[in-house]
């Protein structure tokens, strides 16, 4: 009984001793990186990560602290860096030096899945993963897209170009985010979202070109689309969403991640009737692509890394391209 009491007793002293251990450390090796200091002293700057805002913030802070700066979140110190080279040497010529941490790889597996490309650990998983990948983005089989993209396109400026005549406000953020959902639907999933013709933030014209052909109606997966917004819109301002366990305590992380299994419930039914019935989709669409894909040993992708994929095409293709294209409209 009495060793139990010391146990219990010196486990969690030992814990804190660690931690401010790590922190003076941690102060000591990045002091010349600026920061904003401040900040509550055990939980750092996770009061500005959970209102809502932690993109702003984040802003915020590169304009005022330049393109690389410290901040604390909950525990752990991050290095945010918005310098090209510094990125490049991180991704590209310095990689084997930055290993994905446990915590934040956490993090961003709750987000795409842990059999992605962004989230694989293994380096050889990776590299059978990313050859098989690369057979769905060749040149021959991206061009077959291009009608999805002018066609798309062409409705969104028809959309704009009545809402012009009828001198009504467009707000370009969100209909930039309507088109690339659709995009990404039909080039990925031969699916019909029809996000543009359904929204009802201002105006749109009820056709489509004629050029663009799909494979599934808006009504079949209306539950996908909604189950895609609430997963995946607006990861920025997730907060502490994403935290392991502590996203679990907050309502908006419980929805989210309740929604991210429902989308990865529909894509793998969707995965399942590809595989049952190939000769239904002559149009192939990159998840097609991907479903055949094999190396030179005859292995493929398993129902897991496919439906991860399909995530992360989701995220790739939806929400940071509409995030680009808008940044580039207002610059």
């Amino acid at each position: 009984m009495v060793s139990v009491l010391v146990l219990v007793i010196t486990l969690p002293l030992l814990l804190v001793g660690y931690l401010f251990y790590a922190r003076q450390r941690n102060e000591r090796l990045l002091s010349h990186i600026p920061t904003p200091g401040g900040g509550h002293p055990i939980f750092g700057y996770a009061k500005e990560m959970r209102t809502g805002k932690t993109g702003k913030w984040t802003g915020e802070l590169i304009k005022k602290y330049g393109r690389v700066v410290r901040y604390r979140f909950l525990w752990y110190d991050y290095i945010m860096i918005s310098d090209p080279e510094m990125v490049k040497q991180v991704l590209l010529t310095k990689e084997h030096h930055f290993t994905k941490q446990f915590f934040l790889y956490e993090m961003v597996a709750s987000i795409f899945g842990k059999e992605g490309l962004v989230t694989i650990t293994d380096v050889d998983h990776h590299k059978f993963t990313r050859k098989l990948v690369a057979q769905a983005f060749t040149y021959s089989n991206l061009k077959l897209y291009f009608p999805i993209f002018t066609g798309l396109g062409q409705k969104l400026l028809s959309r704009w170009d009545k809402c012009a005549s009828s001198d009504t406000r467009v707000e370009v953020s969100e209909d930039l985010s309507l088109c690339t959902m659709d995009i990404i639907g039909r080039a990925a999933f031969g699916i019909d979202f029809n996000a543009l013709s359904s929204s009802s933030s201002s105006s749109s014209p009820s056709t489509t070109s004629s050029s663009i052909t799909t494979t599934t109606t808006s009504k079949e997966h209306d539950g996908l689309r909604a189950d895609m917004e609430n997963a995946f819109m607006n990861l920025g301002e997730g907060g502490m969403d994403f935290i392991p366990i502590l996203g679990n305590y907050t309502k908006s992380g419980r929805m989210r991640a309740q929604a991210r299994a429902r989308v990865a419930d529909h894509l793998k039914s969707i995965i399942i009737n590809k595989q049952t019935h190939p000769d239904d989709h002559a149009n192939k669409d990159l998840l097609d692509i991907l479903i055949d894909a094999k190396d030179e040993n005859g292995a493929s992708l398993d129902m897991t890394a496919l439906a991860d994929q399909c995530v992360t095409f989701l995220i790739a293709g939806h929400e940071t391209t509409s995030g680009t294209l808008t940044w580039l409209s207002s610059y």
